[in-house]
């Protein structure tokens, strides 16, 4: 069995096991994890780069070109995971799609916009699930992969549900709170009720009745 074969087989267990879903996970190899990047200078500001206002989109002038020059950031594709301890590896990844407004107010129209989405490495803490170097995916580390989705996917759910919870909470909370201070306002504070002892009493904006002490009894 050739590596891509065996690559395929693993991803198609993936998606078996885990099913349709917003989010996909495979195996990819860190090479081919690719992204275009904002250049920065040394002040930490987008690098500019100048040019033909007709090769904004295109290469070739248009016949109506006025050689006008205009400023576009300076953008390069660029490998997600850099460096040499990356080669010849296979790393989980998930596939993110992008806001087509938003992917254009940051690249502009000059880098394709990636319809299918983009595989990004799926992080772990500080870290990415990786296979060693040179080794393939196999049938064990898909399996444990799975379970750590699983896993995680469980851990959100039960998070998403208590964030829910303690929402309600707070609003029964802040509802619990505004009648304690109604009660507050309405009440006259330092009013000592005699047992047996009728009172009148009148509150703003309200008619004036009668109150009874807890231990009288009403005639």
């Amino acid at each position: 069995m050739n590596l891509q074969r065996q690559v395929a087989l693993q991803n198609d267990l993936i998606r078996r096991e885990l099913g349709d879903s917003d989010f996909s996970h495979a195996w990819k190899q860190a090479e081919t994890l690719l992204m275009p990047m904002i250049l920065m200078n040394e002040n930490g500001k987008d690098e500019m780069e100048y040019v033909c206002a007709c090769g904004v989109d295109t290469v070739i002038h248009r016949p109506t070109c006025r050689s006008l020059s205009v400023a576009r950031k300076k953008v390069d594709v660029v490998r997600i995971l850099p460096g040499d301890q990356w080669a010849d590896r296979w790393v989980v990844c998930r596939l993110f799609h992008f806001d087509y407004r938003e992917w254009i107010a940051s690249y502009g129209t000059h880098v394709n916009f990636p319809n299918q989405g983009v595989w990004m490495p799926l992080s772990v803490g500080a870290g990415y699930i990786k296979m060693s170097k040179g080794v393939a995916p196999t049938q064990e580390a898909t399996y444990a992969l799975i379970a750590l989705i699983r896993k995680t996917r469980e851990v959100s759910g039960k998070q998403a549900m208590q964030m829910e919870a303690d929402e309600i909470d707070a609003h029964e909370k802040a509802g619990h709170d505004h009648i304690r201070a109604h009660v507050k306002e309405v009440c006259q504070p330092g009013l000592n009720l005699m047992p047996g002892k009728k009172y009148n009493t009148s509150y703003p904006g309200r008619v004036t009745k009668m109150i009874e002490s807890p231990h009288g009894a009403q005639r």
